[in-house]
């Protein structure tokens, strides 16, 4: 029994591993509710999960690999007062088997085939088992759908188990956080809403959709960020990536002391296309500050272009009325003192970020320069100086609040303004090109002065009040060292990268809530006030300044509807909270304010019946209080009604008539309406494109079918059909819901043109032209309209002068299909034969005429006696009677004509057999021969151009000639004359002999040598060519009259000019002696003695030679060296001479000294003998160096040979002497060493 349970709990056991998960796929999903939803109790898993397939959109674009592997699927239902969640998957290790390298993929639709449209994706890095998906904006009460994967690079997969929540989206990031996948959001400093960022901060924040997105738009609420004044300290970076790439930055807030950056600013935007924007944050180690606040928003439309202002100068007072007046107030313009270029009106876009629609601008400078974009630091305006005086008021203000500096370039405007209410407001925006570089240097000024009755103003400007002031409770001044990035900075805007302004810098109201500032005073009601409004530079003449003024109201209320439910209308029973009607003053007044409030007017909703609206019929300000807010609540009436308005207005009667004040007006629908835009059944899309859709009235949308759609959420998706078909789309505000549909109809027009007759014409011709298409002709239109029978017609004929394109084209719904023909049209132009006509032969004649050319091409034959066959009006010289035939054919080969004329040729010829230009050398005779057309001399005549040959009735002349002639035949037959002409050219060589320089015979090897000829006059002899044969050492061009070489050996050399006829060679013989061979021997001797050496050469008889031996630092000049003793080895050098400074040639030989130097003496014993007797012989030797092997001595007594020993020692036996008494012998002895030295 055991045995048997534990085998049934095995297979329970195994089945549960090799079970696919539940929700494998939708049919199975599982519901996780409405979130907030965080079961920790719950375990998910994906292991033996199979990929699914849902049609349309079936890889989610984040997912690894391009593959689904093994994924599971979800669903929850969003809450209607939650609207962004965050999504949490976690993995769980308590079983040892965790899912590793989650994927999340989040869609909306139906989970069935094709029916599904994803919202948002996210896989995790490599190893991490811990996912968040954030999502912003889901509309409430709706099912969504999560699908979960996980990704393996390997056939092994990561799939395991898994914790899921959902919950509400915590709102704030902070750059720390490190980045977000959402479309939109707020990020501030590490320090967040509160605190301030702290030192040595190195963040990055990278914002990746994961919506599809063609820009993302970030703006800095507010900015604040140190300024040092060394170097760069704290940067705040925007990137155009997902990464920190320097490529791809777009901006950079930096500390730099150089110029100032870095410190605060407001309303500070940037924008990026890439799909990502990434910020950066560095902070160095010294001072920490606020930070920033920001937000982000990405869209799938491209990013608006942000558009220049435009400007208007020379303007009327009229102009400027109409840009100013509004109903509270009555202006009359009394005085403009400014250069015309310096004032102006402007108007801006929506895409403009001044900050401001329209008004009226003052410069210091030139009025043109404050359009946008901002591409110039301000020095390249070379108008800035306007030549204006400045301003007494302004320098008033410059020496008693500001630095002193007085100034000029003035703009000064004047008014008288009739208030009819309590207070007068306008907006504005100071510019200028001084920020942020010259911020405390040069610092422009401007004021709005203002006067009249209960204004307490100051007296040294005539009670004037400046009201263009800071709202900090001090009245700070508005000016370039008051406003800017290093002070008061919650008022200032970095324009560096500005579209629409020029300037650098602008000012804005605190934090940029707006981003004007607003210049207001308390008035008396119904009476006139006096403005005077003035700029001026200081301190320079350049970097202009302006302020952009906007129109004066009377001090008036701002309502209007804070609609909660995400659309601008009212609507019963979508949402619980009611909407709110918003009134609110533009700053805390010190007295009570109060209005009227008129409900009704052209509103047609009932109070009551149909909306609650708890206000009473006057509103009332305390002081100090800036808004009142009243909620709307619609009522229910559970009638079908049209469209009703609800109409609000405040009014107050401030002593000159009751007035208007302000209104709003809003609709009220009983229902939701979502419409299509178009508003049609059907719209037309072109086969193979796109069409685009809009929808109005919700706040949220969801098109099906998914599958077509490029978002299916959006307002505004392009739908691509592949047949025609309805297409449609949910709108939702709150928990309603409406539908609307299209139909989409696919067109697909074809086209084709077809000429009846050949498309290649003469002018003047036609051509017939049929249209081939599927729609009847509907739509049809013919380019150009000119030169056609019909520009509509299917069937038409066209004529055009010139080759033309005719494109006829359907247009149908805006499907457009064409196709063009090309009609080919040539000009046609036929020349004008000439007549018949009879030559002389040799004589030429014009075959035809023609004033102007064209694009005709012709050809003549026969072609071998005309200049050129191809043209239109060739000269033709035939030798006999001819017949010459045109064919005249236009470009495009549709026409062609021909036609023919006769040239009767009489003969008459005569040739001179030599060539027309025969050259002969000065002083040669030439025969000149002619032959005639009949072989006889008679009426030949000869002359030449210099008057001596005359002749007559021969056909040889001789000539000798001395310079170049003309000579000229003559020959008459019956009526013909012809010619024949030669030239004789004589030419002639100048003097060529060649001599050498230096000369000298011979020469030696090496030696530079010129040969020279006379110099001649190379324009005398324009056609002389001159050659040098080869020869040996040339050091200049053979082509040269004079040659420069160096000698090789002997040698002649050669030089051949030529001038046509004439032909001459130079040669020179250069005698070159070679070097001889040298040679000395090398000798063998004993130390001390003397060495006779003499040399042997090859050198020939007769050539003077010079010695120079050298040796021991002994030298000597004579043909046999004989030397003095020599006790030790040298080296013997000849240095030899030969010819004419030729040489030297170099040998060498060595002496060698053997042995050692030997000194020897010699005495007797007895010194004294008799005659007879005997004595003994003793050698003492001496040596420089040891003596080895034996030495022989000989002894010579009286230079007689007595003996010789091997030893010092010899007894020499009967030694006789003289006749005298006592004789003196001379006793010797030779030592020989084994070497033989002695």
């Amino acid at each position: 029994m055991k045995r048997l349970s534990f085998f049934i709990l095995l297979l329970f056991s195994v089945t549960l591993v090799t079970a696919q998960p539940v929700n494998d796929d939708c049919d199975g999903i599982i519901d996780l509710g409405i979130p907030p939803t965080c079961p920790d109790d719950m375990i998910y898993s994906n292991v033996d999960a199979t990929p699914s397939d849902i049609g349309f959109g079936n890889i989610p674009d984040c997912f690894n690999g391009g593959t689904v592997q093994n994924d599971v699927w979800f669903m929850f239902t969003t809450s209607d007062t939650i609207f962004d969640y965050t999504i949490y998957l976690e993995g769980a290790d308590d079983n040892g088997n965790s899912i590793m390298n989650p994927q999340i993929a989040l869609y909306r639709g139906d989970c069935t085939f094709d029916g599904l449209s994803e919202i948002a994706c996210i896989s995790a890095d490599q190893g991490e088992t811990y996912l968040e998906l954030d999502v912003l904006g889901l509309t409430p009460n709706i099912q969504y759908f999560i699908r979960i994967n996980d990704y393996s690079a390997t056939a092994t997969p990561n799939w395991g188990e898994f914790r899921l929540c959902i919950d509400e989206l915590e709102p704030i990031n902070t750059i720390d956080d490190g980045g977000s996948t959402l479309c939109s959001g707020e990020l501030y400093d590490s320090g967040g809403p509160e605190g301030d960022y702290t030192n040595n901060e190195d963040y990055t924040f990278t914002i990746c959709p994961d919506q599809p997105n063609a820009c993302i738009t970030f703006t800095l609420e507010y900015y604040n960020i140190e300024v040092s004044d060394f170097g760069i300290t704290d940067q705040l970076i925007f990137y155009d990536s997902d990464e920190a790439d320097p490529n791809a930055l777009i901006a950079n807030l930096a500390g730099s002391g150089f110029q100032d950056l870095g410190g605060g600013g407001v309303c500070y935007m940037v924008q990026a296309t890439s799909g990502c924007l990434t910020v950066q944050f560095i902070s160095d180690g010294a001072n920490s500050f606020d930070g920033w606040a920001g937000s982000w928003e990405c869209s799938n439309q491209a990013c608006d272009p942000i558009t220049p202002i435009t400007v208007e100068n020379n303007i009327t007072e009229e102009q400027i009325l109409d840009f100013i007046t509004t109903p509270q107030t009555t202006v009359e313009i009394t005085d403009i003192n400014c250069a015309d270029e310096a004032y102006g009106i402007f108007e801006a876009g929506d895409n403009s970020d001044l900050g401001l629609e329209r008004g009226l601008l003052l410069t210091s400078g030139d009025l043109d320069w404050a359009i946008g974009p901002n591409n110039d630091g301000g020095g390249g305006n070379f108008n800035s100086n306007n030549g204006f005086p400045g301003d007494d008021d302004l320098d008033y203000l410059s020496i008693t609040f500001g630095d002193g500096d007085l100034s000029n370039d003035a703009c000064i405007l004047e008014m008288d303004v009739f208030v009819a209410t309590d207070e007068l407001v306008f907006e504005y925006v100071f510019g200028s090109e001084e920020y942020p570089e010259f911020v405390n240097q040069f610092n422009d000024i401007f004021a709005f002065l203002i006067s009249g009755p209960g204004i307490v103003g100051d007296p040294n400007m005539n009670g004037q009040e400046n009201i263009a002031v800071l709202p900090d409770g001090s009245n700070t001044f508005v000016e370039i060292n008051s406003v800017n990035n290093l002070l008061n900075w919650e008022y200032y805007r970095d324009n560096t990268l500005g579209q629409s302004i020029q300037y650098d810098g602008l000012t804005s109201d605190y934090l940029g809530v707006k981003k004007s500032l607003t210049a207001r005073s308390d008035v008396i009601p119904c009476n006139t006030y006096h403005l005077k409004l003035a700029i001026a530079d200081r301190g320079d003449f350049a970097w202009d300044s302006g302020v952009f003024i906007s129109e004066l109201k009377g001090g008036s209320p701002d309502m209007a509807i804070n609609f909660n439910s995400g659309i601008d209308y009212l609507i019963e029973d979508c949402t619980d909270l009611p909407d709110d009607l918003v009134i609110s003053l533009s700053s805390p007044q010190d007295d009570t304010v109060s209005y009227n409030v008129v409900i009704g007017g052209i509103g047609t909703a009932e109070l009551g019946v149909d909306y609650l609206l708890d206000i009473p019929d006057m509103i009332v300000f305390p002081p100090g209080t800036t808004e009142l807010s009243f909620p709307i609540t619609v009522l229910s009436d559970l009638e079908e009604e049209p469209i009703e308005t609800i109409q609000i207005a405040l009014t107050s009667d401030f002593g000159c008539g009751l007035i208007e004040l302000t209104s709003v007006a809003v609709e009220l629908h009983d229902a939701l309406s979502v419409d299509i835009v178009p508003d049609t059944d059907t719209t037309y899309v072109c086969a193979g494109t796109s069409a685009s859709l809009g929808v109005i009235g919700a706040s949220t949308y969801f098109w099906t079918p998914v599958s077509i759609m490029s978002d299916a959420q959006s307002p505004n998706p392009s739908a691509t059909p592949t047949e025609s078909q309805w297409v449609s789309v949910v709108g939702n505000v709150g928990i309603c819901s409406a539908e609307d549909s299209i139909y989409l109809e696919i067109i697909d027009p074809v086209i084709a043109i077809n000429a009846v007759d050949p498309i290649a014409i003469c002018q003047g011709d036609s051509v017939t032209l049929q249209v081939i298409d599927n729609v009847n002709h509907s739509g049809l239109s013919w380019l150009p309209t000119t030169d056609i029978s019909d520009p509509n017609g299917s069937g038409v004929e066209v004529y055009p002068d010139v080759t033309t394109d005719y494109i006829a084209t359907v247009n149908l719904f805006g499907c457009t299909v064409s196709d063009t023909v090309s009609i080919d049209v040539s000009p046609f132009t036929f020349p004008e034969l000439a007549e018949d006509t009879t030559i002389c032969e040799n004589y030429s004649v014009q075959l035809a005429f023609l004033e102007q050319l064209g694009t005709t091409t012709y050809e003549w034959s026969p072609a071998e006696t005309v200049d050129d066959p191809i043209s239109a009006t060739p000269i033709a010289t035939p030798d006999a009677t001819t017949t010459y035939q045109i064919i005249a054919t236009s470009a495009n080969e549709a026409c062609s004509d021909t036609s023919e004329v006769t040239v009767t040729v009489l003969p008459a010829d005569i040739d001179i057999t030599n060539p027309d230009t025969t050259f002969i050398c000065l002083g040669e005779t030439i025969d000149l021969t002619a032959i005639t057309s009949l072989g006889t001399p008679d009426n030949v005549q000869w002359t030449s151009s210099d008057d001596s040959v005359t002749e007559n009735d021969v056909l040889t002349i001789t000539v000798t000639p001395d310079l170049t002639t003309q000579y000229l035949t003559t020959y008459e037959v019956g009526n013909c004359v012809v010619y024949d002409s030669i030239v004789v050219r004589v030419d002639s060589l100048p003097a060529s002999l060649i001599t050498a320089v230096p000369e000298k015979d011979p020469y030696c090897v090496g030696e530079t040598v010129t040969l020279l000829s006379p110099t001649y006059e190379p324009s005398s002899f324009p056609d002389m060519e001159l050659q040098w044969l080869p020869g040996l050492g040339y050091e200049t061009p053979d082509s040269l009259w004079n040659m420069v070489l160096i000698t090789q050996d002997t040698f002649e050399y050669q030089r051949i000019i030529n001038n046509n006829a004439c032909i001459d060679t130079a040669s020179i013989i250069l005698n070159v002696i070679q070097p001889p061979t040298v040679s000395i021997e090398d000798q063998i001797i004993c130390p001390g003695d003397q060495v006779t050496m003499e040399a042997t050469s090859d050198a020939p008889d007769g050539v003077e030679e010079e010695f120079e031996w050298s040796y021991n630092g002994m030298t000597s000049s004579d043909e046999i060296l004989q030397t003095g003793p020599i006790f030790e080895s040298t080296a013997v050098t000849l240095s030899y001479n030969y010819g004419d400074g030729c040489g030297p040639v170099t040998a060498s030989a060595n002496v060698t000294v053997i042995g050692s130097d030997v000194t020897v003496l010699v005495d007797t014993e007895p010194d004294t003998v008799f005659a007879g007797g005997s004595v003994l012989l003793n050698a003492t030797v001496e040596s420089d160096l040891p003596l080895t092997g034996t030495l022989t001595y000989d002894w010579y007594i009286e230079g007689e040979l007595v003996g010789t020993s091997t030893v010092p020692t010899l007894t020499a036996t009967n030694i006789q002497g003289g006749s005298d008494e006592f004789t003196t012998l001379l006793v010797e002895v030779v030592v020989t060493t084994e070497e033989g030295c002695t």
